[in-house]
């Protein structure tokens, strides 16, 4: 969930940044607003992924998919022959 926060964060900050800097407005009050918001964003994405546990979700998924992953590596091994399993495991 750090990655999308991240993403969400940056977005919307280059979106207001951008904004303020085509509007011309005063350098130190960009950069300070752009930061202002940068931080109510990160509370309030820590606030979502607290209330609906997100991250953790997301860690669990994720290792269930290498898992898996592993485990059809492993599957297509035993049932493959030699060649193709030498074709396969040198891309690695």
């Amino acid at each position: 969930m750090d990655v999308a926060k991240a993403i969400v964060a940056g977005v919307v900050i280059g979106v207001v940044g951008g904004f303020l800097t085509l509007a011309t407005a005063p350098v130190v009050f960009t950069i300070s607003l752009v930061i202002g918001i940068g931080i109510l964003l990160n509370i309030q994405l820590n606030n979502l992924d607290d209330e609906f546990h997100l991250s953790a979700n997301l860690k669990v998924k994720l290792h269930n998919a290498l898992s898996e992953e592993h485990r059809m590596k492993e599957w297509n091994q035993l049932h493959s022959s030699t060649l193709f399993n030498f074709l396969v495991n040198t891309s690695d």
